[in-house]
């Protein structure tokens, strides 16, 4: 029997989240199970704010699994997260720095430190460092060094490690290439920062660059809740449903880089038109083109790939930075003899059923895949674009990174096209392979666009003028 969904007045909202905190373990379990009797939703109910337990400044379960690598290689930057940012033009100085200042003392993750306690595991703690913009004046180099240098730099902020003790965990290095050329430098740890954060940081910095430079204060509401209000919701929801919170995780790092891959709008159109026809995600539609992909290309049937999950579905969490993107391990078997269009719909019932309760942390074993599939926000500081008086923003090419699996594709909407940043272990791929794969990417789409009916054992691995040269050799 169904159970039918009760709307709910934002008083008894408060009142039910309230009452739920404050419970037991045990008695969270069995308030849960009335919820859903009384037809109420565990995601209607508001994540609280002004919660002071004891237990408030603990690590959310994703926050743990990353601080268990570190613990086992703490020289490792396989965790850190960072961009690059070409500002072209005139650039008010103060200004930036009194937006940097803002967005510090609007999240308060990004003035947090971690500390162990014997018996009571890793906690989070003010930092006895916070950030501080660091000024580059490279402007007496030649002008035929100065690019070499920057990626040289880039590539030693974004892979350098953090002191997670003290802090700070978020680095800001401006470097001045000309009086209207500067190259800006973020990087943060994954314990305060996910990838989408990093997109979030960069909006917050430039809406607050806009207003200082105008002579005016950012136009923004307070927020809702701080990570770690999030984080003890999410603890106190894992604990409700006795799920373990700190798995083994096996985590190596790999040198890595990357390649962006572009998917034209004729045929992104057509990717759309399939999903809307067969009532699917595009999601779903990527998704299962990219285990095909991995089906055909690594000759196997059973397929596990780690999809990325944002967990900013809730108006809280939107404009949040902290850790909270983690695993979701979706295990797919690709049979050369099923149609297409019924692969993924089985795909897209599995990944339903898989997120029924987006609320409840997935805790993977990451050791499970080595492929990682997300689709989010594009990379931080896309563009370009203006961000204040004669001041325009553009990205540059990601540094080389530690990856922490051996092949990530994260795929991104923009305008009419969708697009891509494939990241590959370096040590595992060439870069003949991943082109090949690009490729092989390219003419499945295509394939599966113009006959989502069709046998997946049917499907082309080759585009045909590499067909016809497989044939002659």
């Amino acid at each position: 029997m169904r159970v039918r969904i009760k709307c709910i007045e934002p008083e008894e909202g408060l009142r039910l989240a309230r009452r739920f905190i404050e419970l037991s373990a045990p008695d969270r379990r069995s308030f849960l199970e009335a919820l859903h009797e009384a037809g109420v939703q565990f995601a209607q109910l508001p994540i609280l704010s002004d919660i002071d337990g004891e237990d408030r400044n603990k690590l959310s379960p994703a926050q743990l699994r990353i601080w268990s690598v570190w613990e086992r290689d703490r020289d490792s930057a396989v965790w850190n997260v960072s961009c690059a940012t070409r500002l072209m033009g005139r650039l008010n100085v103060p200004a930036f720095h009194r937006a940097m200042d803002s967005v510090i003392a609007r999240h308060e993750i990004l003035s947090t430190a971690f500390t162990y306690e014997p018996g009571a595991g890793p906690r989070a703690a003010p930092a006895t460092r916070l950030s501080r913009v660091v000024h580059t004046d490279m402007r007496a180099l030649p002008r035929s060094q100065r690019e070499r240098c920057v990626k040289a730099l880039a590539e030693h902020h974004a892979s350098q490690p953090f002191d997670l003790a003290n802090g700070p965990l978020l680095r800001v290095d401006l470097l001045k290439l000309t009086d209207h050329e500067r190259v800006l430098l973020l990087c943060m740890h994954r314990l305060i920062s996910d990838q989408v954060s990093l997109q979030v940081l960069v909006d917050a910095l430039m809406h607050c660059y806009r207003a200082y430079e105008a002579g005016g204060e950012p136009d923004w509401e307070p927020l809702p809740i701080q990570y770690y209000d999030y984080a003890l919701w999410q603890r106190r929801r894992l604990e409700a449903a006795t799920v373990d919170v700190r798995p083994e995780v096996a985590t190596a790092g790999y040198c890595c880089a990357c390649i962006h891959l572009s998917i034209d709008a004729a045929l992104t159109e057509r990717l759309r038109v399939l999903a809307r026809r067969r009532q699917l995600a595009l999601f779903t539609v990527l998704t299962g083109t990219f285990t095909i992909l991995l089906s055909h290309d690594g000759d196997q049937t059973d397929v596990r790939i780690g999809i990325s999950m944002s967990n900013r579905h809730r108006v809280e969490t939107r404009e949040l930075i902290g850790c909270l993107a983690d695993l979701l391990v979706m295990r797919a078997r690709v049979a050369a003899g099923m149609r297409v269009d019924e692969f993924l719909g089985g795909l897209e019932r599995a990944q339903a059923a898989a997120q029924t309760d987006s609320d409840r942390p997935c805790a993977p074993d990451s050791s499970l895949v080595q492929v990682i599939y997300s689709h989010d926000a594009p990379p931080a500081s896309y563009g370009p674009h203006r961000i204040g008086d004669g001041l325009t923003l553009s990205p540059l090419a990601a540094p080389r990174r530690i990856a922490e699996c051996e092949l990530s594709l994260n795929m991104y909407e923009r305008g009419d096209q969708l697009h891509a940043v494939l990241t590959y272990a370096t040590d595992r791929f060439d870069v003949e392979t991943i082109e090949r794969w690009r490729e092989h990417w390219n003419v499945l789409l295509d394939s599966i666009a113009a006959d989502p009916a069709r046998r997946i054992g049917t499907l082309p691995r080759l585009a045909a003028t590499q067909q016809r040269y497989a044939l002659s050799s």
